[in-house]
């Protein structure tokens, strides 16, 4: 698209229906959508222009989960949800999701997650390190994150179910999240869930909805209802 538009595409899923489809499956909501999105950049561009290089999905977690605090900041880390692809072998949707949940049970573990922290706060207690002047060290964090945003096929967030006080629940009808697609990810997506609506919204810089496409035909397949509302070339 040209610069400063956002193609913007919201799923309204029936909450209770894609539960029922992840139970058969043994997988989260999150996984199920990780692999429905990492199937359909498969599906579509990846074979279609002979990809070699493994897609890679970047998924902010939330620390809160895992250590107390009373903070009210952002308090995330985050996992990449690598799928490799063998030359001359054909994959299914099931192939994917399977990928999928072994990566999340590893990489979601407490001791993972605890020696990812511990490395980087390893390298803020290196001599040398500390000894760099603070705004050489933020130039080499923004170089260090540009370089990493190059190897991220997309980035996928669930921010989870959101509840409101029930005085105002009767004045909301939904929520949902978009993430800004940038010059590395051209095309992201945000989930997150009130009553019995789950919103997946994908907000890409690209003309072509290819993606977006075979997303809906997954949920056609799945037996899944669901709305498509569109806000496309909205001001970035």
């Amino acid at each position: 698209l040209e610069k400063g538009q956002i193609g913007i595409k919201h799923f309204n899923i029936n909450l209770n229906e894609i539960k029922n489809c992840t139970k058969t499956k043994a997988a989260s909501i999150s996984m199920f959508i990780i692999a429905m999105i990492g199937y359909s950049i498969y599906e579509t561009n990846y074979k279609e222009n002979n990809g070699k290089k493994p897609i890679n999905i970047c998924v902010p977690i939330n620390l809160k989960k895992y250590f107390t605090t009373e903070t009210i900041s952002n308090f995330f880390s985050y996992m990449i949800i690598t799928l490799r692809f063998k030359k001359n072998k054909k994959y299914n949707f099931d192939n994917i999701l399977e990928m999928v949940k072994k990566q999340f049970e590893i990489k979601l573990k407490l001791e993972t997650i605890i020696a990812t922290m511990s490395s980087a706060v390893g390298m803020t207690n290196n001599a040398f390190i500390r000894k760099v002047p603070l705004y050489l060290k933020k130039f080499f964090v923004r170089l260090g994150s540009l370089e990493m945003k190059r190897h991220f096929t997309m980035t996928v967030s669930n921010i989870g179910k959101l509840d409101i006080d029930k005085k105002y629940s009767e004045f909301i009808e939904k929520f949902f999240v978009i993430l800004s697609p940038d010059w590395a990810e051209k095309i992201k997506c945000g989930i997150c869930s009130y009553g019995d609506n789950l919103v997946v919204t994908f907000g890409s810089r690209l003309k072509d909805a290819f993606i977006e496409n075979r997303f809906k035909n997954l949920l056609i397949e799945n037996n899944i209802n669901f709305k498509i509302e569109r806000n496309e070339l909205e001001a970035i």
